[in-house]
């Protein structure tokens, strides 16, 4: 294998090389990375799902208010509404989902 970075040795021997300093106790194994980055992507699936799904349930002041909200003249008070919506959305999720442990 060359190319860039690439110095020769296989890629487990100069992983194993750079980890060398590193305390047992800090190393985790492969399928440990891939989990808590399964469980990070879930995480950060979940806040967004919040903050969408909030924001855009927010659109129906548009039928209770169609004077105040609406799609032309109240298109930045109906987006107030929707960033309101979903920051607190977010904090909700924050609250009950705190950020994963690595």
């Amino acid at each position: 294998m060359s190319g860039p970075g690439v110095s020769g040795q296989s890629g487990d021997k100069k992983i194993t090389n750079q980890l060398s300093g590193i305390p047992e106790q800090l190393k985790l194994t492969k399928g440990e990375i891939i989990m808590n980055l399964g469980n990070l992507e879930v995480w950060v699936k979940g806040l967004v799902s919040a903050a969408v799904s909030s924001a855009a349930g927010s659109v129906t002041v548009v039928v209770v208010d169609p004077v105040t909200f609406n799609l032309q003249d109240g298109l930045a008070k109906l987006g107030t509404v929707a960033a309101i919506s979903a920051l607190i959305a977010v904090a909700n999720y924050l609250k009950q989902s705190p950020l994963p442990s690595a």
